[in-house]
């Protein structure tokens, strides 16, 4: 049996560029009607067996608008960056910047988790759903999140899908076909 699952990334954030808001729960940005549609339209054709989603607002609000229904799992959960939520890069003062984690990928936040340990809890999720019968599966959730499925179905490091584009609305399918899964397509996004 040929399974698929569909990672789509949340839409643009109401939270200016240059803060850190991995697990904050921010809103939505203003364009989230013209984009949530948009993606809509590239989904027309999709009709998934099973939907998950993060339980932070901005994944919940696009997996009602896109489909009937979803389940919330907290694996799927933007990562953790602890003391370092809602302060800016600037303050918080690594030369990285956002990039920080690629560079530091085992190293656990203050109050928070790796990006390493993010992976971790992904994995959980995926090997789950993967023994489920649904055949499409759609996971409206966080580019870290996309990233580590990335890591885990391609084997590579974490650090190597820091070039990946994966911006908001961003869409990313796997295939398992004959017990081995491949990625069908990286839709960059809006």
């Amino acid at each position: 049996m040929q399974q698929e699952l569909l990672f789509i990334r949340h839409t643009s954030v109401e939270h200016p560029r240059g803060f850190c808001y991995g697990n904050l729960d921010v809103d939505v940005s203003i364009d989230f009607e013209s984009e949530a549609s948009w993606l809509q339209n590239q989904l027309t054709e999709y009709v998934p067996d099973q939907v998950f989603c993060s339980p932070l607002q901005r994944c919940v609000k696009l997996a009602s608008y896109l489909f009937q229904n979803h389940q919330t799992d907290d694996r799927l959960k933007e990562l953790n960056y602890g003391t370092w939520e809602g302060l800016t890069w600037e303050e918080i003062g690594v030369p990285e910047g956002s990039n920080w984690i690629f560079h530091h990928p085992s190293t656990i936040l203050e109050n928070g988790e790796s990006f390493e340990g993010q992976k971790q809890r992904v994995q959980t999720f995926i090997d789950e759903i993967a023994t489920s019968s649904s055949r499409r599966i759609a996971i409206v959730a966080h580019g870290g999140v996309i990233r580590s499925a990335i890591s885990h179905f391609l084997d590579i490091p974490l650090s190597n899908t820091k070039n990946m584009k994966v911006h908001y609305a961003a869409q990313v399918k796997f295939i398992k076909e004959n017990d081995r899964w491949r990625m069908s397509f990286l839709n960059p996004g809006v």
